[in-house]
């Protein structure tokens, strides 16, 4: 279990500090929670700004930097709002709300996370994660199949069947896909991943005879 202290007070601000370090675990946060216990805490990595969309209790907010240093607080953020979003801040502490005002934890401290790793309860996001893969491997199947029927109709079965081949491997990479353990924050690999999910659509088999018919 992690615990979060104050660097230079030592004063330990959440004894009990689980980590949300997946797009899931991080949209979801504290949702479906009845209250936030004291002593505990939620660390949301890769994150700069926190939404109260569905919560039920206010809670208090520390935005951290790289160096786990604290660049903006707020106290008993409630219910139905949106946090602003904090320039410069790489994850963010939800502590029960009344926190910051007894431990005395402000802006400028710096905080000390130590021990293991604990990630949020619940299978919402492992059922997330199969409804996407689902999804996905259902749009390669429509794909398939209409090629398929392609290569039926007309004949083409050496230049379309190559391309049902590969979308039928893409279906099976889909159900099979495990949960991902990180997200990466990068531009350009969520540029790589969607140009090479989604370019294989668009290959179309030619009407009239090609140089392998």
């Amino acid at each position: 279990m992690q615990q979060a202290r104050d660097a230079t007070s030592g004063v330990v601000v959440a004894r009990r500090l689980r980590c949300a370090d997946t797009h899931w675990t991080r949209l979801f946060g504290l949702l479906g929670t009845k209250d936030l216990p004291s002593g505990d805490g939620l660390w949301l990595k890769r994150s700069r700004q926190v939404h109260m969309i569905g919560m039920r209790y206010p809670i208090d907010i520390a935005f951290l930097d790289d160096r786990l240093q604290i660049l903006r607080t707020i106290s008993a953020l409630p219910p139905g709002t949106i946090s602003p979003r904090v320039a410069g801040a790489t994850s963010v502490l939800e502590l029960p709300a009344g926190t910051l005002a007894e431990t005395g934890l402000k802006e400028g401290a710096r905080v000390e996370i130590e021990g293991d790793v604990e990630r949020p309860r619940g299978h919402t996001g492992a059922l997330a994660t199969a409804l996407s893969n689902v999804a996905l491997a259902a749009l390669y199947v429509f794909f398939a199949s209409a090629h398929f029927e392609f290569a039926r109709r007309t004949g083409q079965w050496r230049t379309a069947m190559p391309i049902v081949v590969l979308e039928a491997m893409l279906v099976f990479v889909a159900l099979t896909r495990r949960r991902s353990l990180g997200t990466s924050a990068r531009a350009t690999d969520w540029a790589i991943g969607v140009v090479g999910a989604f370019l294989p659509l668009l290959l179309r088999p030619g009407e009239g005879p090609g140089p392998l018919a």
